[in-house]
Formats: structure tokens, sequence, C-alpha cells
């Protein structure tokens, strides 16, 4: 009859001792280290990944500029970790992007129209508008602010019959490049088209 290890008062038998391996402080030392790497590792793919605006709930205005030129802000709500480098915003079917502008202000400060009274006229694509700075600019976490873009229409049925969000690239701090989608107003067909 064997006897149980697990039984109190009995004895192990030493050839089975012997294939089980001692632990070592080395291996526990590491056993822990690597699952603290383990638990950043997963924090950090599921922190909240930067964003520029709410997609579904974000403020906006739009003014048709005439001559299918029709001039987007949006309002900023910036999420996620760290600062972000804005560097432009994607064409999107039926319309392509002639300039685009961002406008911060800190967390808590006002937000000013960038339309201002009676409109900002027609900007020029690379030249600053108002306050806002041409892109690529850079957004810090928490900013206010707006996100003006500038769009040429020239094909209502695209626009209006593929209703593509527009999305702007950014990088983060750590360098790393992503698409982030903007607000369906962000699109000019808001304004553009109507009468399509």
């Amino acid at each position: 009859m064997t006897s149980d290890p697990t039984t109190p008062g009995s004895t192990a038998d030493p050839q089975v001792l012997g294939l089980v391996p001692a632990p070592r402080r080395r291996t526990v030392a590491l056993t822990a280290a690597l699952s603290a790497l383990l638990l950043v590792g997963a924090w950090w793919s599921t922190a909240p990944v930067p964003r520029l605006t709410d997609a579904h709930s974000g403020g906006g205005a739009a003014d048709d500029l005439g001559d299918g030129r029709v001039l987007v802000g949006v309002v900023l709500e910036r999420g996620g970790v760290g600062p972000v480098d804005v560097l432009g915003v994607d064409d999107v079917p039926g319309a392509r992007v002639l300039g685009a502008w961002l406008e911060t202000t800190p967390a808590g400060a006002p937000d000013d129209d960038p339309f201002g009274p009676g409109g900002p006229g027609t900007p020029a694509p690379g030249s600053p508008l108002g306050d806002a700075q041409p892109l690529p600019a850079r957004s810090e976490a928490g900013d206010g602010g707006w996100l003006v873009v500038l769009w040429d229409v020239d094909d209502c049925a695209a626009l209006q019959e593929q209703a593509v969000a527009p999305v702007a690239r950014i990088r983060t701090a750590v360098g790393l490049a992503i698409d982030t989608p903007l607000p369906d107003l962000a699109s000019p067909a808001s304004v553009a088209c109507t009468d399509a």
C-alpha cells in the first residue's frame, strides 16, 4: 500500500519528491514580473483610444460659402490618453478637403464659435482661421475647441448616396497613426446638395 503524501502523518516517497522542482525565488519573481507586464499590456490595449469628437452627439455648425464650398465646424470633445497631433481629414466620396484647422481651448474654458458674427468668409487653406491653426496641429487630452474643415463638393449624388462619415488622421504621443471617426455633421452633406 502506498502512502498518500497529503494525509497528515504520512511520509512521501523520496523518488516522487525528486521529480517535483522546489519553488525558487527567481521563478516566483519572474512569474510576478510577467503577470504585472501582462496586466499593464491588457490595460494599455483597452485604454481609451484618443478621439477628437463625440462621434454620436457632438455639436457643430456649417456654412455654405457658394460655388460648392462648405465650411463645417465640429466641437472638440477630446478623449483618451495624452496629446495627439491632428494630421488631416480624409476626403469623402463626392467632396474633397481644401483645408482644415484646429482651434483648441483648455478644458473648462469657453469655446468661441469660430464662425463668429457674420461668418468667417472664405478661409485660405494653410493660413490661420481666426485663432484656429491649419493642420497638422496638436491637441492635448481634455481640450475643447473646434475642428474646422473647408470642403469642395463636386458630386452631390456620390455625397448623398454613399454618405460616408469623415475621418480624421491623428498621431498619438507614442507615434502611432490612427484614424478617428468624426460625427456625420462634419460631412458637407448637411449643408450642400440640399436641393439636389
